[in-house]
This record gives C-alpha cells, sequence and structure tokens, in this order.
C-alpha cells in the first residue's frame, strides 16, 4: 500500500514539473514543431523601352514538383493525366525535383483535385516577349546552375538571367523573396516579397 502511495505522489510531483514549471518550455516546443514556413516567391519585374512600353512581361504558368515520397501508383496516374512518362529522378539526393515545366491549367487542376501524396503543383510564370523584334537584346532567362548559385538571395529552384538585359539587370529584375508562416494554432504571419522593378 505504501509503495502505492509512493508511486502516485512520483507521478504526481512529475505532472507537476511538466506541466507547472516546464509549461513553457513545451509550449515554445510544440510551436516550433507545429509551426510551417514558405517562401512566398518574388515577381520578376518587366523590362521597359524608354517611353516605358512594356517589352517583357511574365505569364502565368504550372509547374509539376515530385517527391521522393510519391508511390508508383501516384507517379502513373499523374504522369497519365500530363501525357507524359514521369521516372523517379535518381540523382535528386532524397530532394524534390521538378518535373515538367509550364503544365496546362486542366491538368494542373486536375492534379490538384485529386489531392496526390508526394507531387505539388506550384504556380510560377514564364517570361514573354510582347512583339519584340530584338530578344536576342533583351536575353534570356534560365536555371540557376551550381556554379551561379553563391547563396546570395538565391534558391537553386530559381531562375536568373542568362544574357542580355535578363542578366546586365539580374539585381533590379529579381526582387526578393518573402516567407509565410502558419503556426500551430492557425495563425498566419506573413512577411510579402518585394517584386521586381
Amino acid at each position: 500500500m505504501i509503495l502505492i502511495i509512493v508511486l502516485f505522489g512520483i507521478l504526481a510531483l512529475r505532472m507537476v514539473d511538466l506541466q507547472v514549471l516546464g509549461g513553457e518550455l513545451m509550449e515554445k516546443a510544440a510551436r516550433e514543431l507545429g509551426s510551417r514556413s514558405e517562401t512566398v516567391s518574388a515577381v520578376r519585374g518587366e523590362i521597359l523601352d524608354r517611353n516605358s512600353e512594356v517589352l517583357i512581361t511574365n505569364e502565368s504558368a504550372f509547374y509539376l514538383t515530385v517527391y521522393p515520397s510519391a508511390d508508383d501508383e501516384t507517379v502513373a496516374k499523374v504522369s497519365k493525366i500530363i501525357n507524359k512518362q514521369i521516372t523517379k529522378d535518381d540523382s535528386s539526393d532524397g530532394q524534390p525535383f521538378i518535373f515538367a515545366a509550364n503544365i496546362e491549367k486542366g491538368q494542373a487542376a486536375a492534379i490538384m483535385e485529386q489531392g496526390f501524396s508526394g507531387v505539388e503543383v506550384c504556380d510560377s510564370y514564364v517570361r514573354k516577349a510582347l512583339g519584340v523584334k530584338l530578344s536576342h537584346v533583351a536575353g534570356t532567362v534560365g536555371s540557376i546552375t551550381e556554379e551561379e548559385y553563391t547563396g546570395g538571395g538565391y534558391k537553386l529552384s530559381d531562375k536568373i538571367g542568362k544574357s542580355g538585359i535578363e542578366k546586365f539587370a539580374e539585381r533590379y529584375l529579381k526582387g526578393t523573396d518573402g516567407e509565410r508562416t502558419t503556426d500551430f494554432d492557425g495563425k498566419i504571419t506573413e512577411k510579402a516579397a518585394k517584386d521586381g522593378c
């Protein structure tokens, strides 16, 4: 009987320790575990001529990201929707990879409706020239390479100016990404992205 009373006493002291004395620490740990942050990408700036007429602008596009957690059945179903064979990328080192860029709006909607696990449709943009006959001067935008990546405000998934004005004015056109954090209790805090000039 005394043993049972001692055990309940120890249990009661431990509960007081966890809930009263360590409650603040536990709440902080729960908030950190329960919050999720995501990057809000900045929109690349438009290129204008001397009369402020738009030469290069952005057009909405969708791309498909495949995560290593995607099972073969999901990959097969998504392949059927986009009419393109998906193979898991062995060189991604456990990182998600963009499988298809600029997929059609209907395909993107079909994939999002299904709620497949291990694949994600993200909205993005593609650069579009508006009647520019000097597109070689305006330049091109492409994926960042490991050699170009310096960590200075870039992610490995970013696109950067590769030639022409796009490359020359990269620091103005790029913009600054923001961040959206969703707390465990549903509270959303957002640091807005600053779009390029």
